[in-house]
């Protein structure tokens, strides 16, 4: 059997890094593959503190949301288009202000054409999405019910992770991960650096199926009436990895911190604290920091400025490695920490065989 359906992962997920210049042009993507973007998460780097802003093109590329923060959407316009192998921005300084840093990580699913939509039916709120099922991507807009209900999601097998927001009311964003210490009988939210909470309101206490995300009676995730969005994603062998680890408390420089097996060289890879204080989201990816360690970090739930962290990862040919030692935010002994990673190559190709291209030696 193929260890992976995904050869060349840039076809679906790429980073990209560049320097503003206070004039409209067009960011290209560096990866092996042309790639039109439907979602770019977006963020200004060392120069100054900045929302981290989310564009796609199921909302509208005119609209903007914030991880970092409970606001709602928000009517600015930063990427004017997506490009055949990336994205068309304006001047402005959320995105391009004069000699300021930035960074995007982007993801493809249908070139914002619809999948699937359904007007509410009973409690069941009504949906539109656009889903990869080769990647294993959808993003889905839908209108809440405020009861229990399902919503579809078009990716054809049961999502790992869900990011749920709503749009046009100002609330907290909700983060699902299947078949782990959280599981989907609790919630954590992606803009704050807080504990799992165990709530069945949010997804009623039930993992998505092949089918469908169940979502609960919960404000946060489906307020009656008012507009919200989800990011789904599936787990994809050999290009994306979803789950939890336990930290080990070493990791120093002797490299024996805990190894995270994925079955590919990572791309991008975040990380959370999810039973315990000291719990901001790690991010980290293969553009900013080009060789091991891996130690230029964002945090996803705050607008803070990329730093160098003492919580260092490598990036393997199969998975990742804790460098920080005993770090609270990745690698404390008997910690338990939800991840998320994408590949930039697979370990073995669709044909079986191992890849002979690797990111960092």
């Amino acid at each position: 059997m193929a260890y992976t359906t995904i050869d060349d992962p840039s076809e679906y997920f790429q980073t990209a890094i560049w320097t503003g210049n206070a004039s409209s042009r067009t960011i290209s993507f560096t990866g092996n593959a042309d790639m039109q973007p439907d979602m770019v998460w977006s963020k200004k780097r060392a120069d100054a503190a900045q929302n981290h802003c989310i564009t796609d093109t199921q909302r509208g590329v005119a609209n903007i949301i914030f991880t970092d923060n409970a606001d709602q959407e928000s009517a600015t316009q930063l990427i004017t288009s997506m490009a055949s192998d990336g994205f068309a921005i304006n001047n402005n300084a959320l995105i391009n202000e004069n000699t300021k840093t930035y960074v995007a990580w982007a993801w493809k699913a249908n070139g914002g054409s619809s999948t699937g939509s359904a007007a509410e039916s009973g409690d069941n709120p009504a949906y539109n999405h656009q889903a990869n099922t080769t990647s294993g991507f959808s993003i889905i807009t839908y209108t809440g019910t405020g009861a229990n209900g399902v919503i579809p999601h078009g990716i054809g097998v049961a999502p790992k992770m869900v990011w749920s927001k709503g749009r046009n009311h100002g609330n907290n964003w909700r983060v699902g991960l299947a078949g782990t210490a959280i599981d989907f009988t609790d919630s954590i939210k992606l803009n704050e650096a807080e504990t799992a909470q165990d709530n069945a309101t949010y997804w009623q206490d039930t993992a998505p199926t092949s089918t469908n995300i169940s979502v609960g009676s919960n404000d946060n995730i489906n307020n009656d009436g008012n507009t919200s969005v989800i990011y789904a994603w599936a787990e994809i062998q050999g290009f994306s990895k979803m789950g939890t680890y336990t930290g080990v408390g070493d990791g120093g420089d002797d490299g024996d911190g805990q190894y995270v097996w994925t079955g590919f060289t990572p791309a991008m890879v975040f990380i959370k604290r999810i039973d315990g204080a000291n719990g901001n989201w790690h991010i980290y990816d293969s553009i900013r920091s080009t060789f091991n360690q891996v130690d230029d970090a964002l945090q996803i739930n705050t607008n803070n400025t990329e730093f160098v962290t003492s919580n260092k990862i490598d990036f393997l040919h199969n998975g990742f490695r804790l460098r920080g030692g005993n770090e609270a935010t990745t690698n404390n002994d008997g910690t338990t920490y939800l991840y998320a990673a994408w590949a930039k190559h697979p370990a073995v190709t669709s044909e079986g065989v191992p890849a002979t291209a690797v990111a960092f030696v």
